[in-house]
């Protein structure tokens, strides 16, 4: 059996994590999706299995034998076969469920013990999916879909230049640092003069 998931850190082994590296003297990470990224990424299995990672499974990529021929059964069969399998899915048989879904799910997100940024909406039965057919980048019988972005505001302290290894010229905006989706944000790409100009974007500037 050949299954596909997404690995993760839950919130509270991600704090876990960074307390042990402050108390070593080390790099903290930024957020629960750079520290499992850069976990995955080590060439060391021994320091990727330190790390408290956990994965959801939501995929057969292959097997022997019968297998479930829809996303809800191969959850099931997922879930009675020892996964760990994101119990916060549910079929929906009516276009008109979708909107009341997506407002629910994302007013409780903040509570789950992990972060999440959106949802994936799947054709149930596979027998649609070869019919369906893919784009050059992604299938079409799974769909995602993001919340809304996370907003705060913060002042514009200085503008400044940022040179990139091909000569060009970029504006930069250094922020009063604020603490956004995980991440500390003290700087931003403005693009270019033009940028700067159509926005009339200036030092001591409120900004979203």
């Amino acid at each position: 059996l050949v299954v596909r998931g997404e690995a993760y850190l839950p919130k509270k082994a991600f704090a876990k994590l960074n307390q042990e590296r402050e108390e070593a003297g080390e790099t903290l990470f930024a957020n629960p999706r750079n520290a499992a990224a850069g976990s995955l990424r080590q060439l060391d299995p021994k320091i990727a299995a330190k790390r408290p990672l956990a994965v959801f499974a939501y995929d057969i990529v292959y097997g022997e034998g019968e297998l479930p021929m829809t996303q809800e059964d191969t959850l099931t069969f997922l879930s009675e076969n020892g996964f760990l399998v994101n119990g916060e899915w549910q079929r929906i048989t009516d276009m008109g469920e979708i909107q009341s879904f997506l407002e629910e799910r994302a007013a409780a997100r903040r509570a789950l013990a992990y972060d999440t940024d959106g949802l994936v909406f799947k054709l149930n039965d596979f027998r649609y999916h070869d019919l369906i057919g893919a784009t050059a980048k992604a299938p079409r019988y799974a769909i995602a879909y993001k919340f809304p972005a996370e907003e705060k505001e913060t002042t514009l302290k200085e503008i400044s230049i940022s040179l990139g290894r091909t000569g060009v010229l970029t504006p930069l905006g250094i922020l009063e640092p604020v603490f956004l989706a995980g991440s500390l944000i003290s700087k931003v790409s403005l693009h270019n003069p033009d940028y700067l100009k159509e926005k009339d974007i200036r030092v001591g500037d409120r900004v979203v």
